[in-house]
């Protein structure tokens, strides 16, 4: 790198060739990412598409009484109760999103292709947890459906019905670490100058980061609703 002249022309320049290509950069991801939130990863559209009940336009609610025909067991229970096993299958299923996709028999009863004593176990495992907190009791539905499960010829259809639908662990991304530049040996004369290049250097940085972490948001949400889609076709 040739030695900077001391004029301002020249620092100028010299600085405005330094940031020229990292805003260009920087401008260009925020097109990158305004295009793939309209077009890759389309929330909005996703949900058009596959028929669901979008935020805000749902009636469904928790005290809803859901008539359901369970492998030919028929049984009436409250949204509520099926949707307490938050990410579960069970509710996915009847969160209210994806009422429109599910099947019905002829009387109109949301069919659920499963054994129906499974399903009463998963019931009734989530109405004692209920009874036992409200008697301010500790009660883990979790445990619970562990009591039931094991050694029972149910125990396949209580873990798929109850298990998280994400598999996978959930993945930790780094917490964004604001850039510091040091202001070790600088001139004091130069100390404005500093602040400023410090400043922009965190604003770039912070900039960078918002739009890698909205990106990486929208695009686990829409991995998300494809996976819900598939468990309800």
């Amino acid at each position: 790198m040739a030695a900077l002249k001391l004029s301002r022309h020249d620092a100028l320049s010299a600085v405005d060739r330094s940031i020229l290509g990292p805003l260009e950069e920087l401008q260009a991801q925020r097109k990158d990412t305004e295009a793939a939130l309209t077009t890759t990863y389309n929330i909005t559209n996703l949900l058009t598409e596959s028929g669901a009940v979008c935020d805000g336009a749902s009636a469904a609610s928790a005290d809803d009484l859901l008539l359901l025909n369970v492998g030919g067991t028929h049984v009436s229970v409250r949204r509520k109760h099926l949707t307490s096993i938050e990410g579960s299958l069970l509710a996915v299923l009847f969160g209210g999103r994806w009422d429109g996709r599910l099947i019905r028999d002829e009387d109109s009863r949301v069919f659920i292709d499963m054994d129906g004593e499974a399903f009463k176990a998963i019931h009734r495992a989530i109405l004692d947890a209920e009874t036992l907190r409200r008697a301010g009791k500790a009660a883990s539905v979790g445990h619970l459906l562990d009591d039931a499960a094991r050694g029972s010829p149910d125990d396949f259809w209580i873990r798929l019905m109850t298990a998280p639908i994400d598999k996978g662990p959930a993945e930790t991304k780094e917490a964004f670490v604001e850039p510091q530049l040091s202001a070790t040996g600088i001139p004091a004369e130069l100390g404005e100058l500093g602040k400023t290049v410090d400043a922009f250097v965190k604003a770039y940085a912070a900039e960078k980061a918002r739009l890698e972490g909205q990106l990486e948001a929208a695009k686990r949400q829409y991995e998300r609703l494809e996976t819900e889609i598939k468990l309800t076709d």
